[in-house]
């Protein structure tokens, strides 16, 4: 990452993305949203743990508890955790109303497009408006960029299919003997 430290991911261009997002542009602590010494976070679709990440290297004396319900995201989450198991707990689960399983989508080439409800056509159709809109200015010619697109969006979506355990936010703030989250 930019800061020096060396993370695992699914893709690039997507770590790139959501790095800027949380490290940069700070766009988790906005609106007088912070993290103070003693916190507990809960990091629901963790993806990769960027932010619970952030979040300890924002605060080192807060507790995150990280959940993912997808293994091969599940996987990439727990590797770039490894060496914080004493501030970072993860879960294999997603957040539910109720313990279930439940099949979810999984994109390996665009993981943050991966959800329960993910939909290849309508995640395609954002990400395609999401491109013409950040090049529009800087790639005027209409048919270059929609060729740009077209290529960058080949196979981005391909996906497949994953059965996934869901609890509620009171069994794991149970398990974890958690009494109040703060974040």
């Amino acid at each position: 990452m930019p800061n020096g430290r060396e993370i695992f991911h699914l893709n690039k261009i997507e770590t790139d993305f959501i790095y800027k997002e949380i490290f940069t542009n700070n766009c988790y602590l906005k609106n007088g949203i912070t993290i103070e010494p003693g916190d507990i976070v809960f990091d629901v679709g963790a993806n990769i743990g960027l932010f619970s990440l952030y979040a300890i290297s924002k605060c080192p004396d807060c507790q995150v508890y990280s959940f993912e319900p997808i293994k091969p995201i599940f996987d990439v989450l727990k590797a770039n955790t490894e060496s914080h198991r004493s501030q970072i707990q993860i879960f294999h689960s997603g957040i539910a109303d109720c313990e279930k399983q439940v099949e979810f989508v999984f994109y390996p080439s665009m993981s943050v497009f991966s959800g329960q409800f993910a939909n290849e056509e309508m995640d395609t159709n954002l990400l395609r408006d999401i491109l013409i809109n950040q090049y529009r200015s800087s790639v005027p010619d209409e048919k270059l960029l929609n060729r740009f697109i077209d290529s960058f969006l080949d196979s981005r979506f391909d996906s497949s299919s994953w059965n996934c355990s869901l609890n509620s936010i009171s069994y794991f703030m149970k398990k974890a003997r958690v009494d109040k989250i703060d974040l």
